[in-house]
C-alpha cells in the first residue's frame, strides 16, 4: 500500500486540481496540497478518515456519496457538478467539477478547481461578493448562500438569511410566481416579485436558473428596481392625470346648463376615480350656506339629512372655511360627521374637495366609497385639479344664469363669460406649458444619458430608458397638440362681402 500511495504522490503531488485517493472502505488514503489548501480551517484532518464522513461535514451533498459507493460497488467512473458556494468548509468556493475513477487498487476522486470555473485563491468567489447585482443559491427554495448585495437588500446579516425559504419574504403573489423553485428541476424562468424588509416593501426582478446536474438547486441574479417602478408608476399616472383633465375640461364645455353639467361631471369624476358615490354643494354666498345641488349613488332620504350645511358645519362645511381638502379613510365612523342616516350608509374612503374658481369658493364636492378604495395623495391631487376647472366654468355658468334674466345687464354678463372662458383658456394653455417644460427635460435627459451611459446599460436596461423616452415623446406631443388647439380657439374669422352671382368670385384669402 505504501508503494501505491508513493505512486500516486509522484503523480498528483504538483496537479493543478484537488485529488483525493482512498481504499474500498473509503478511507482517506492520500490528498495532494492543492486539495489541502482549498480545506477551511473549520475541517478535521482527512488523513485516515471516512471520506463519506468527511463529505458530510464539507459538501452535505447524498449525490456525491451515492456516486461514490457506485464506484468502489461497480468499478465504472463517475463526473458530476458540485456546488460549494454555500460551504465554508472549502475555501476556493462556487462549482466543481468532480470525477472518480479507479487507479490500480485504490480510487481516485478529482476536483477540477481550474477548468470548473474556479481559481485556487477563490477569486470567483471574490467577483459574486462584489458583484452590484444579488446572487442567492437555494436549494428547493431554501437560500444556502447569498451574496453581499442580496444581504444589503434584505437588510440582514448573512446568518439572518441562510437556511431560510425565500417564500418567507414574499407575499401571496410572489409565492405563486416562484413555486417551481421546490422542484427538482424546472425551466429557467424570469420573475418580479415583492420582498418585505425591515425598511418595507422593495421590488426585485431577475432570472432563475437550476442546475441539471443537481436536482433542486437554483440560481438566482436579482436586481432592486423599486425606484425603477416607482418611476415608471409616476410616468403612468402623470399620463392618466393629465388624460382625465382633459376628459373633464370637454365634459365641463359641453354645455352652459348646471344641472347638466354637475351630472355629466360629477359621472365622470366617479368613473375616473372607480368611485360609487358622490354629491355636489353651491356656496349661498348671502346666506353662509352650502346646499345639495346634485347627488348620485345615495338614497334620497340620506340626501335630505345633509341637504344644507351652514359653513363650518359638517366636514363639506370645514372645507368651506378652510379651503382645503379632507380625506377621510371610513366615513361611517368619523366623529366630524354627524349625520346617522350618511354614517348607516357604510361608506369608508371619502374626500371632500372646494370647487374654487379664480377669485372665489363656488362650492364644494364630496365623493365616497363603499369598498376598500384607498385615495392616495396622488388622487387628491388630481381632485384639486379638477375642483378648479369645475369651480371655474360653474362660476361662469352661474353668472350667465344671473344676469341673463336682466335685460339690461345681458350685455355685460355676456362679456364675463367670454372674460371667463378666456381664463379657462388661458389656465390650460397654462397648465399645458407648466407639463412640457419637465417632459422636456425628461427627453432631453434620457437622450444624454443613453449617449453616455448607454454602452455600460445591459439590454433590458436598455429597453427601460427607450420605453422612458418614447412614453416622454408621446406626452410631448399630446401636450403639443393641446397647446395647439388652444391657440386655434384664439383664432377669429375674417369677413369679406362678395358680390352678386354674375359676378366674378375671388379666393378667399
Amino acid at each position: 500500500m505504501n508503494q501505491v500511495i508513493n505512486e500516486i504522490k509522484h503523480i498528483f503531488e504538483r496537479a493543478p486540481f484537488a485529488v483525493c485517493a482512498f481504499d474500498r472502505s473509503g478511507t482517506v488514503i492520500y490528498i495532494n496540497p492543492l486539495l489541502e489548501s482549498n480545506l477551511g480551517p473549520s475541517v478535521p484532518p482527512v488523513m485516515g478518515q471516512s471520506l463519506y464522513e468527511i463529505i458530510h461535514k464539507v459538501l452535505v451533498d447524498e449525490r456525491l456519496e451515492n456516486n461514490l459507493k457506485r464506484l468502489i460497488d461497480t468499478d465504472k467512473p463517475f463526473s458530476m457538478i458540485v456546488e460549494t458556494l454555500s460551504s465554508p468548509g472549502v475555501r476556493a468556493s462556487g462549482f466543481i467539477n468532480v470525477i472518480g475513477y479507479k487507479l490500480d487498487s485504490v480510487y481516485i476522486l478529482i476536483g477540477d478547481f481550474v477548468s470548473g470555473g474556479l481559481s485556487r485563491e477563490g477569486r470567483y468567489r471574490q467577483i459574486i461578493e462584489d458583484a452590484p447585482d444579488a446572487i442567492i443559491i437555494m436549494s428547493h427554495g431554501v437560500i444556502t448562500f447569498s451574496n453581499p448585495a442580496f444581504n444589503s437588500i434584505m437588510e440582514m446579516e448573512t446568518g439572518q438569511v441562510l437556511g431560510r425559504e425565500i417564500f418567507e419574504f414574499l407575499d401571496d403573489s410572489g409565492r405563486e410566481d416562484l413555486k417551481h423553485l421546490r422542484k427538482e428541476y424546472a425551466k429557467g424562468f424570469f420573475s418580479r416579485f415583492n420582498v418585505n424588509t425591515p425598511s418595507g416593501v422593495k421590488i426585485l426582478e431577475g432570472n432563475f436558473h437550476f442546475i441539471e446536474e443537481r436536482p433542486g438547486t437554483s440560481i438566482a441574479l436579482l436586481r432592486d428596481v423599486t425606484e425603477k417602478v416607482a418611476l415608471e408608476r409616476r410616468l403612468l399616472r402623470q399620463n392618466q392625470d393629465l388624460t382625465a383633465v382633459n376628459l373633464i375640461s370637454k365634459t365641463l364645455s359641453s354645455s352652459m346648463e348646471l344641472k347638466e353639467i354637475l351630472q355629466n361631471t360629477l359621472a365622470q369624476v366617479l368613473q375616473i376615480m372607480n368611485i360609487e358615490t358622490g354629491w355636489i354643494y353651491l356656496l349661498d354666498e348671502k346666506k353662509q350656506e352650502l346646499k345639495c345641488a346634485y347627488s348620485h349613488g345615495i338614497p334620497e332620504k340620506v340626501v335630505q339629512s345633509i341637504k344644507k350645511l351652514r359653513i363650518g358645519e359638517g366636514i363639506a362645511g370645514r372645507v368651506a372655511v378652510k379651503g382645503e381638502p379632507i380625506i377621510i379613510e371610513n366615513a361611517s365612523k368619523d366623529p366630524r360627521i354627524s349625520s346617522l342616516a350618511f354614517k348607516k350608509q357604510g361608506i369608508k374612503s371619502f374626500a371632500s374637495i372646494p370647487l374654487y374658481s379664480r377669485t372665489r369658493l363656488i362650492g364644494v364636492m364630496n365623493i365616497g366609497s363603499f369598498g376598500e378604495r384607498i385615495i392616495s395623495p396622488d388622487d387628491e391631487r388630481l381632485l384639486i385639479t379638477i375642483g378648479v376647472h369645475m369651480g371655474t366654468v360653474m362660476e361662469n355658468i352661474l353668472l350667465f344664469q344671473e344676469i341673463a334674466s336682466t335685460s339690461n345687464e345681458l350685455k355685460d354678463a355676456i362679456n364675463l363669460i367670454r372674460q371667463r372662458n378666456e381664463e379657462l383658456r388661458t389656465l390650460v394653455s397654462t397648465v399645458s406649458h407648466d407639463l412640457k417644460n419637465p417632459i422636456i427635460a425628461i427627453n432631453g435627459f434620457c437622450e444624454r444619458f443613453l449617449k453616455t451611459a448607454g454602452p455600460k446599460l445591459d439590454k433590458r436596461e436598455t429597453e427601460y430608458i427607450n420605453a422612458i423616452r418614447e412614453s416622454g415623446k408621446r406626452m410631448e406631443k399630446f401636450v403639443t397638440d393641446l397647446l395647439t388647439l388652444s391657440a386655434v380657439e384664439n383664432l377669429r374669422l375674417k369677413k369679406e362681402e362678395f358680390p352678386g352671382p354674375r359676378a366674378h368670385r375671388r379666393d378667399l384669402p
